[in-house]
């Protein structure tokens, strides 16, 4: 598995992300930051991610999940002979696989995508740089998510509002 830093641009894990929330778009799914995961694996004949209808949008990491079609997350614990009856780990672990990064990555991701304070085990363990990458990624992914560049004049401001300058000249 590469590391963060070895990881092609290409392949970066927050452009991963950018393009399934594009085609997650495109297939008139709605994505939202901080909400739940909105996907759900399904057993059969063509075991798969599927949206969850008791949802209203998926995430970032559930749009990935329904892109990228990594293994579900009771084949990766029979895999790793869990017999846990816990599946949310493993969801991770379905995450870090379509990404191809490490688990603790996406456990840094996951809490700078939702502002959260970061976990001491994870700060401590000998991956705290993949989870402390995953942090900054994910911070810079959830400002990237709140703010827009006005195209006329260049300025950055909050997702629902209008550039000020706009405003200032009767644009919207």
């Amino acid at each position: 598995m590469p590391t963060v830093a070895e990881t092609t641009e290409s392949r970066h894990p927050v452009l991963l992300i950018k393009a399934a929330i594009a085609r997650a778009a495109a297939r008139g799914i709605t994505v939202e930051l901080g909400g739940p995961l909105g996907v759900r694996y399904v057993h059969g004949s063509r075991p798969r991610w599927v949206v969850d209808v008791r949802e209203a949008s998926v995430s970032p990491l559930g749009a990935v999940l329904l892109d990228l079609q990594p293994e579900g997350p009771t084949d990766i614990a029979r895999s790793l002979g869990s017999s846990s009856q816990s599946l949310d780990g493993f969801v991770s672990i379905a995450v870090a696989e379509a990404l191809d990064v490490h688990l603790a990555y996406v456990e840094g991701l996951l809490c700078g995508m939702d502002h959260m304070e970061p976990s001491g085990a994870w700060v401590r363990s000998p991956k705290a740089r993949f989870y402390l990458a995953g942090i900054a990624h994910g911070a810079r992914f959830r400002l990237d998510w709140m703010t827009l560049k006005c195209e006329r004049h260049g300025r950055v401001y909050r997702r629902g509002q209008t550039c000020g300058a706009c405003a200032r000249e009767g644009l919207s």
